[in-house]
């Protein structure tokens, strides 16, 4: 079922980078890209976890977190601004769609982002008496959905749509007012919990799990810290914008301290198969910039040079990433590998280099000597001894 669920997130945020092309005059192409990218990454990791670990509620909640990303926040916000501010046409949904992509699932976000901080890393609370705070996190996230029953405001170009679900008139109004105000208070306090408790995580912790709590908790204060600043900012200034930093540091901060945790302390072992998506989806990224930077190059150079742009363009692209595909997948592969399996990079160039040296060297004993160093060095055993084989003629 996890992986079914990436693979129709794939299919969601392909088909909101297809409407984001189509949006790309009066929406950023970028955003959507980023939130793509994101999307899947929490997916994947997500599915990861629940492959190996079916009972952990951690991996199922990243991918709750890239469903709650893919759908409201990329498709039904890009299919929103192209059935009511490009296409001319009455499409269906699109209403819908607008109510979707709306501030309304904002607690639901605030939910989850809650809860994997509850969570972390083994998809359980801390202790048994952090359960309510569990289930006063979920209702709240929830119940915060009402809001969207209330007056929205929209970004551009949308800024001119009204709630198509506003709830108008009592006693509805002040119904929805009292469980909005319940609800946020609820948030506050579970997310202050939130902190407090990987904080607890951490003192308590020892060995590899204090090093994989060291960069969530140095994550949750600094966008505690970020989010304190943007609302005092927000306040002094009347700058509205600073008030989607924390939002904006959230969705890029937290999947990325939660890999490096993952990949440097080998969190549910899995840092193999995710340090290898990193570099093919990198390989991907670099090689897709130097097709398209390619075409676009050569075939400016060329329409000006004989008025068409022709499949010249597109063949001398597709050659140099030909060429430059295997070295770029090494070089990629080595700046990961550096960062995130240091000991693993430092084995393999200290067993390349004996591999060479062994070529030239004829002493036996000099060459078992530097061979113990070799394995002294790359594998660090507690002690190492080496046998020989004596042939029939000795």
């Amino acid at each position: 079922m996890a992986w079914s669920i990436v693979g129709l997130i794939v299919v969601v945020n392909a088909l909101a980078i297809w409407l984001g092309l189509l949006d790309r005059h009066v929406l950023s192409l970028v955003a959507t890209f980023m939130f793509a990218v994101v999307t899947i990454g929490f997916a994947t990791v997500g599915a990861l976890i629940v492959s190996r670990e079916r009972a952990n509620s951690f991996g199922w909640l990243f991918i709750g977190m890239a469903v709650f990303l893919s759908v409201p926040h990329n498709l039904a916000q890009n299919y929103a601004v192209y059935a009511l501010a490009v296409s001319s046409d009455d499409l269906p949904a699109a209403r819908a769609a607008l109510w979707i992509s709306s501030s309304a699932f904002d607690t639901v976000f605030v939910m989850l982002m809650t809860l994997l901080i509850l969570l972390f890393p083994d998809g359980r609370p801390l202790t048994p008496r952090w359960r309510p705070v569990v289930i006063a996190t979920a209702v709240a996230g929830i119940a915060g959905v009402t809001g969207g029953l209330t007056e929205m405001t929209f970004s551009p170009p949308l800024a001119d749509q009204t709630n198509p679900l506003q709830i108008t008139g009592e006693p509805w109004s002040s119904a929805i007012s009292v469980v909005q105000a319940i609800a946020f208070v609820i948030a506050i306090v579970s997310f202050v919990l939130s902190i407090v408790s990987i904080l607890l995580r951490y003192r308590r912790s020892s060995g590899v799990r204090r090093q994989q709590m060291q960069w969530v908790a140095a994550g949750v204060l600094f966008e505690a810290v970020l989010f304190v600043g943007s609302v005092v900012v927000g306040r002094l200034t009347g700058a509205e914008g600073v008030n989607g930093i924390p939002f904006a540091g959230a969705i890029v901060l937290f999947p990325a301290l939660m890999a490096v945790a993952i990949l440097r302390h080998r969190l549910y072992d899995i840092d193999l198969v995710i340090r290898r998506t990193l570099v093919y989806t990198c390989l991907v990224a670099v090689l897709a910039l130097v097709y398209l930077g390619g075409i676009a190059v050569l075939g400016g150079v060329f329409r000006s040079a004989t008025g068409q742009s022709g499949a010249l363009a597109v063949t001398l692209s597709t050659l140099a990433v030909a060429l430059a595909f295997q070295p770029a997948r090494r070089r990629i592969q080595h700046a990961i590998d550096r960062r995130f399996s240091r000991r693993t990079a430092d084995a393999e160039r200290a067993v390349h280099a004996f591999s060479g040296r062994l070529r030239e060297e004829i002493d036996l004993d000099a060459l078992c000597h530097e061979l113990i160093g070799v394995v002294d060095s790359a594998v660090q055993p507690r002690h190492a001894t080496l046998w020989l084989q004596r042939s029939a003629e000795d």
